[in-house]
């Protein structure tokens, strides 16, 4: 077909440059016809070399092209590979500690801003009970309902062995029962499963960007939070300023 294709090509050029030739040497009463076909064979064989030419330089294209997109998909693989953690699928401690300082300015910018500081409560057990395959299998479910549980703009990350963070954007305060309910949510699956894996339970501090007298950045204050909850008898979760639950301390 390729072929074809030139041989069209080639000859519809030269047929044209012949008729112009050909009314070229009508007007100025040029009749030896040798002319005419010497006229066409020239442009047959210049055509030809344009044609061969003109792929070259569109088949040194095509290699540059696939080269540049090439190395351009083989770095955003090595990106992935870099931030993220291979278990889970979930960003990983790098990628988090790359960018907190400018979740910090974005706090201080008034932005909206929410942290969940997510910890398993007795993991260990876990992997000395049941092993540490059933140990990861238990990572990977706990990272699917963090991913089923927030919106796709958040930022979920798995940042130490069991440890968890979830970055909120545009979250205030006014959220916290619904964030309380995602995470209770969570842990209320994990602790009735209904696949084969073991019963497991999760610590949770929160913290909001709005949050009233904080002691620290929105991190550690999370954190600290976090703490609270496991020295209080760990399985739930609080946000900073609130108890286990914002709406009872409202009662």
């Amino acid at each position: 077909y390729a072929d074809k294709k030139m041989i069209k090509h080639i000859f519809d050029s030269s047929w044209f440059v012949l008729a112009l030739t050909f009314v070229f040497a009508m007007i100025e009463g040029l009749y030896p016809f040798s002319y005419l076909i010497v006229a066409f064979i020239c442009s047959v064989a210049f055509n030809f070399v344009m044609y061969i030419v003109e792929n070259l330089l569109l088949g040194y294209h095509k290699e540059q092209t696939d080269y540049i997109n090439y190395n351009y998909y083989r770095y955003k693989h090595l990106v992935m590979e870099l931030s993220t953690d291979s278990m889970t699928g979930l960003f990983n401690k790098k990628t988090l500690v790359e960018n907190i300082e400018s979740y910090i300015e974005s706090e201080k910018e008034n932005l909206c801003l929410c942290v969940a500081m997510v910890d398993f409560d007795h993991f260990k057990n876990i992997n000395d009970t049941y092993g540490h395959a059933v140990g990861d299998r238990v990572l990977k479910r706990v990272a699917e309902l963090l991913k089923s549980s927030f919106r796709s703009v958040d930022v979920l990350c798995r940042i130490g062995g069991d440890e968890f963070a979830v970055i909120m954007t545009r979250a205030n305060s006014s959220m916290s029962q619904l964030v309380l309910n995602k995470m209770n949510r969570v842990n209320d699956i994990l602790q009735h499963p209904k696949d084969d894996l073991p019963p497991v339970s999760l610590s949770v501090g929160i913290a909001f960007s709005d949050r009233e007298d904080p002691q620290g950045d929105i991190f550690s204050d999370a954190d600290s939070t976090l703490y609270k909850v496991k020295e209080a008898g760990r399985k739930g979760c609080a946000v900073f300023g609130y108890g286990k639950n914002p709406a009872d301390e409202n009662a």
